[in-house]
């Protein structure tokens, strides 16, 4: 770990301290406590290529970035002028933020007590989300315990994913910016489908921030679209814990329906299902894949199987209206042996749709084009907020 605060004697602070001399000057609870609240404008930014130009960045920092190769990934380093430096590794493959901060947390816990870790910002930069925690730690040393913060960022882009972290107490927001700087600037070497159509949806609750769901369709040619979601979520379960889950959806589809599909889902590092759907025939589908660790195979019928975009396009043709559809769609973490009914009761006047899935129900406000802008849920005496945070293009 990169710093470590030390409840003990120390130096009086000058004005001109460092950020160095500041910790080591920190003596009583007030002055320790102050620590965790320091902030400090970004250096200007650096220039920075990945190895053999496969991305370019800028970097806020006070020195050189330096760029290093590693297994399926490139670490870079620089500083923002605290006493630790920032690393930020671009991965060459598709990450799961949840599986991500799961692995780096798993990490800390061998070395420190993790007596907090909390979400406190889901943002949408340049088109892909990018979620932030911090941790608070502390661990036994000679002259008594020491504590320790560490901010954490990952951003599972389709196209070099990005996680970066800062161990050193404070500097939140000079870290959020940072990070925000960075993923703006980042640009790709091989060109890459763009999408036509994409969406960010923020989950919080109580105001704080728990999960995204990332929505983005690509024009596959010949009439056909692939639709690609990413979902996860973070939720604090205790002192210094979160339940972590990843869903990874990529549905091809035309104007008959969905024509071929891969699922898969984790929590907590376990994997609930890994799937692949198939049209065998007219109305005729095949899901084969592994449900709870177990083979599992089901055939089913459904006429024009919608994906999400087939959804949209009935709610915003409806939209003004007051009336309910019901519609019959595949959710195999609701139920992977075949799609279940949702139904869409619209209020076109109050522009509001109440969606039944199941068991679950939800409120949801529609924008002016017919698109669900916000849904809430009632889950254990709790309400729980999805809202767009992003959304552009069109499909």
């Amino acid at each position: 770990m990169a710093l470590l605060l030390q409840v003990g004697c120390g130096s009086p602070q000058s004005k001109e301290a460092t950020a160095a001399d500041e910790r080591q000057a920190a003596s009583s609870p007030e002055e320790i406590q102050a620590l965790f609240t320091r902030e400090k404008d970004l250096p200007e930014a650096r220039e920075a290529q990945g190895p053999g130009a496969a991305w370019t960045a800028k970097f806020p920092s006070d020195t050189p970035v330096t760029i290093t190769r590693g297994e399926g990934h490139a670490l870079a380093e620089f500083s923002l002028g605290t006493e630790a430096k920032v690393r930020c590794a671009f991965y060459d493959e598709l990450i799961e933020a949840g599986r991500t901060i799961s692995v780096v947390l798993d990490g800390f816990r061998q070395k420190a007590t993790l007596d907090s870790v909390l979400p406190y910002r889901v943002d949408g930069v340049a088109g892909s989300p990018v979620v932030f925690l911090e941790a608070r730690y502390t661990v036994a040393g000679e002259n008594g315990k020491q504590a320790g913060s560490v901010k954490l960022a990952v951003s599972p882009r389709l196209h070099t994913p990005v996680f970066c972290f800062l161990d050193e107490p404070g500097y939140v927001q000079t870290f959020t910016s940072a990070v925000g700087k960075i993923l703006e600037t980042l640009t790709v070497k091989e060109a890459q489908a763009e999408a036509i159509y994409a969406e960010i949806w923020l989950t919080s609750a109580g105001g704080v921030p728990f999960g995204f769901d990332w929505l983005e369709v690509i024009d596959a040619g010949e009439g056909q679209r692939s639709t690609i979601n990413l979902s996860s979520s973070f939720m604090p379960a205790g002192p210094g814990e979160l339940a972590l889950s990843d869903e990874v959806e990529v549905i091809k589809s035309d104007s008959s329906g969905v024509l071929e599909g891969t699922y898969s889902e984790t929590e907590d590092g376990e994997l609930g299902h890994e799937l692949t759907l198939t049209r065998t025939g007219k109305s005729k589908y095949t899901v084969k894949g592994q449900v709870q660790g177990k083979d599992f195979e089901q055939k089913f019928d459904a006429q024009k199987l919608p994906d999400t975009v087939a959804v949209y396009r009935l709610l915003s043709q409806n939209h003004k209206k007051t009336t309910q559809l019901t519609v019959s769609e595949y959710m195999p973490s609701l139920d992977p042996s075949g799609p279940g009914k949702v139904s869409y009761a619209i209020d076109g006047k109050a522009r509001t749709v109440a969606i039944q899935m199941g068991q679950m129900s939800l409120q949801g406000t529609l924008n002016d084009e017919g698109l669900v802008q916000q849904v809430t849920a009632s889950v254990g005496g709790h309400e729980i907020k999805q809202e767009v945070i992003f959304r552009a293009g069109k499909f």
